[in-house]
């Protein structure tokens, strides 16, 4: 495999990389969006419990408010519910980003341990032909 080849090669590695980079950067920054979401949520959910807890201190509540907040507290339980699972997605496939970002170091690093034996392969065979180059006129020379 020429130089040239695998020069190129290692261009495309490097961009696979980071192209994976710029897609973790990505879901860590929609997974924390989606987790301030969720703490937005846990806040909204816990300010209004309190204040149930003062209208149920304070007076006796009827039945309509009463069925207005169990329905209230359900659909957020709800909501919350399905935020925690698209944070869990999220972050599944944050870590398999993660694993293929892996594999494209490993990739790049093969890449680059073949260029450079390639590399040390050519410089050897220069010096040896040059050296065959200098052995023969040395020896030309000790003729005449």
């Amino acid at each position: 495999m020429k130089s040239d080849s695998l020069n190129n090669l290692l261009k495309l590695k490097e961009w696979r990389k980071e192209e994976i980079e710029m897609e973790i950067n990505r879901l860590q920054g929609i997974i924390n969006q989606e987790e301030a979401r969720l703490k937005a949520m846990e806040t909204e959910l816990s300010g209004n419990l309190e204040t149930f807890k003062n209208h149920q201190v304070q007076d006796i509540i009827d039945p309509g408010s009463l069925k207005t907040f169990h329905s209230y507290f359900s659909q957020m339980n709800i909501r919350m519910g399905y935020q925690r699972e698209a944070i869990i997605k999220k972050i599944a496939e944050l870590e398999e980003t993660q694993k293929l970002l892996i594999e494209a170091y490993k990739e790049k690093m093969l890449v680059e341990n073949l260029r450079g034996k390639l590399c040390l392969n050519e410089t050897k065979a220069n010096n040896r032909k040059e050296q065959k180059e200098l052995d023969f006129i040395f020896t030309t020379r000790m003729k005449r």
